[in-house]
């Protein structure tokens, strides 16, 4: 749309042909009369012509009101939905990413309840041996298988998450089917982030690109607006054309083959003009588009706004989330 509405810029051009044919015949047949005159002899004539017309013709306009505009409009139009497109992008990176992550820390809880299960069924097999030793109760065996079957609950768990996860991940990379991604990494927590929380907000503030997109629309929406009421401006364009118009034929023959007429005719038409269209009123109609247009543009302002206010609490609630899990990873390895 950017380049259409850039070519306007350039004249435009029109050829137009057309032929034809055409045959008439008249007939003169006197009336009797009651006086003693000589009568007129009864006539017949025709024509008998063939036509050909063509015509070329260019037409520019130096200066058209609402040209500047719609190119300004398109082109924010165009920035919106590049935006719009790395909001997607980064979406379906992000989902990938998430999806991955958590297959890999799926992978990890089978793994590791996997053990803790083995190790379950290796108690309950030692304190059966020790309860035919009379070293045991069946009160300890009764308790450990309860913890076996609780860790084996704990691992059928962790094998549905490992399910939906890698299902997750099949759909974010496009893969839809039965067979399962296994990544080859391990899931290891990497990096940390340093960053204060009101540096964090302003950079998810300048990062986030559905704010941009936003405000883009709303500056094409007020640039189409200005384009509609440039319509109430006049315009000035310059047009050029040549016609030629060829007829060649027999004209006023007559029918049995007297005074015959031959007609060629050749016509050439050159123009050339300069033309102001104004149109300076059309009952408010486009008044009442270009209003529109700029309601809709403070509309997007307004969502802009909301997005900022929901992109610094999600910043905000995600910088709390990370210092938590730090703290809490730091608290479990020291334990341990």
């Amino acid at each position: 749309l950017l380049a259409s509405a850039k070519r306007q810029w350039n004249p435009t051009g029109s050829l137009s042909a057309s032929g034809g044919y055409s045959w008439q015949t008249l007939y003169n047949i006197p009336l009797n009369r009651p006086s003693t005159s000589i009568q007129e002899a009864p006539s017949s004539s025709y024509t008998n012509n063939s036509l050909v017309n063509a015509s070329i013709g260019f037409n520019w306009y130096p200066y058209l009101a609402t040209r500047q505009p719609l190119i300004r409009s398109q082109k924010a139009a165009l920035d919106q939905q590049r935006l719009l497109f790395i909001v997607t992008a980064r979406d379906t990176i992000l989902d990938t990413q998430i999806a991955y992550t958590a297959v890999q820390k799926g992978l990890a809880l089978v793994k590791a309840y996997s053990d803790i299960v083995e190790t379950d069924i290796a108690i309950v097999d030692q304190i059966e041996k020790n309860k035919q030793a009379g070293l045991s109760s069946e009160a300890d065996v009764e308790q450990q298988k309860a913890q076996l079957y609780q860790d084996l609950i704990r691992l059928i768990n962790a094998y549905a998450e490992l399910d939906a996860a890698q299902s997750s991940l099949g759909k974010a990379i496009g893969n839809i089917g039965s067979t399962y991604i296994i990544p080859t990494d391990k899931f290891i927590p990497t990096g940390s982030w340093d960053v204060p929380l009101d540096q964090t907000i302003r950079q998810a503030l300048e990062l986030r690109e559905e704010i941009k997109a936003s405000v883009q629309l709303a500056e094409s929406l007020n640039w189409n607006a200005r384009k509609i009421l440039a319509s109430y401006l006049p315009s000035f364009n310059i047009s050029a054309g040549f016609t030629a118009l060829a007829a060649n034929g027999i004209i006023a023959q007559e029918l049995w083959g007297l005074s015959p007429s031959i007609n060629k005719q050749t016509t050439t038409t050159p123009t050339i003009a300069a033309n102001l269209t104004w149109n300076f009123y059309d009952g408010g109609v486009n008044m009442s588009l270009a209003r529109s247009q700029e309601r809709l543009a403070q509309q997007a302002l307004d969502t802009a706004r909301l997005q900022e206010t929901q992109i610094s609490a999600d910043a905000s609630t995600s910088f709390t989330a990370v210092s938590y899990t730090h703290l809490r990873a730091h608290e479990t390895g020291r334990n341990l």
